[in-house]
């Protein structure tokens, strides 16, 4: 009670805010962690999409594919470009998209007003990778493997962004570890000077009663 000791009390209830706090700090970088991880996901998945794409445009160059040999090769870069627009337009944590440019901030201090680890918006539609249908199409009309090698040129400088972006994301989420490592121990540390300050010491009570 404060009439035990009301300086210890006013003390007490400062560290329960803040143990309060840093335990919502560590659920948002949790959170954050989280998106991360579901946006490096989406990625690895388009990045084997723009691989398999890549190796259809190789294969489309070999001296004994036909015409319509390389029409059956374009029916399936077409669904594979349009699943790399389903991926950047339904990938969604907490029903926000978060492959169509949205940025997000999340805030590790024990106010909200405190220093923030920033996701970077990123967009990853096929437009912006300049990877489209018209862009890659490998059937018959394609003027042969110079025009095919103009392509797979454009896969591989696409292919290179999304690791980029694949990267910054495993470092960010890397952070976001040593993040939760570090309030954890904070946490703990002020609970236990919390319980110093505002719990009975049995050894000294017990002497007492005795």
């Amino acid at each position: 009670r404060a009439a035990d000791d009301a300086a210890g009390s006013a003390i007490a209830g400062r560290m329960e805010s803040q143990i309060r706090g840093l335990n919502m700090a560590i659920r948002n970088a949790k959170d954050g962690q989280s998106l991360v991880d579901t946006q490096e996901g989406a990625l690895q998945e388009y990045t084997a999409l723009l691989q398999r794409v890549r190796e259809l445009a190789v294969q489309a160059t070999g001296g004994t594919v036909t015409n319509s040999d390389k029409d059956y090769l374009q029916l399936e870069v077409v669904q594979l470009i349009a699943e790399m627009k389903g991926i950047a337009d339904n990938t969604k944590f907490n029903d926000t998209t978060v492959l169509t440019g949205a940025s997000f901030d999340f805030y590790t201090d024990i106010d909200s007003a405190g220093t923030a680890i920033n996701v970077a918006g990123i967009k990853v539609r096929p437009a912006s990778l300049a990877v489209t249908k018209a862009a890659i199409s490998i059937g018959s009309g394609t003027t042969g493997a110079a025009s095919v090698a103009g392509m797979i040129t454009k896969l591989d400088t696409a292919i290179g962004s999304i690791a980029a972006i694949r990267a910054t994301l495993g470092a960010v989420s890397n952070r976001f570890d040593h993040v939760i490592d570090n309030l954890t121990n904070v946490v703990a540390n002020t609970e236990s000077a919390k319980s110093r300050v505002e719990d009975a010491d049995f050894a000294v009570e017990t002497t007492q009663l005795t």
